[in-house]
């Protein structure tokens, strides 16, 4: 099973060290999944306040070595667009993590489920909180 990760479930990892995070890796760790994320996540991470903090950049770089980055190309950025135009998300972001679950044909993994609600075929995973 394939699962792309939202920026919303990191940032409760580094926030709170709660959340869906800590399941997802041991199921990866495990191979009964592979996680992606999409470079979108990547650049909100980087962008929030908590990374600042010199231990969580560090665990987040030693994480991410674990998990498919997705790059944002050309075929990507046109879906992202189209999402965005239909106003069926309403970022940026979301409109490239959502076109990137789509085209990998994965479920999603994210505490923002509503953000995703109008996605046509959009897969969310549901998995047991830790």
């Amino acid at each position: 099973m394939k699962v792309v990760i939202d920026s919303s479930i990191f940032i409760d990892y580094v926030r709170a060290k709660e959340g869906l995070l800590f399941q997802l890796t041991e199921l990866n760790r495990e191979r009964k999944l592979i996680l992606y994320v999409p470079t979108a996540v990547v650049a909100e991470l980087w962008a929030g306040l908590s990374m600042s903090k010199k231990e969580n950049e560090k665990s987040m770089k030693l994480l991410l070595q674990s998990i498919k980055v997705i790059p944002l190309s050309k075929q990507l950025a046109e879906k992202s667009g189209l999402l965005r135009r239909k106003r069926d998300v309403i970022g940026f972001a979301d409109s490239i993590v959502a076109a990137t679950t789509l085209y990998l044909d994965a479920q999603l993994a994210t505490s923002n489920k509503k953000h995703f609600e109008n996605v046509k075929g959009i897969r969310l995973f549901e998995g047991k909180k830790v």
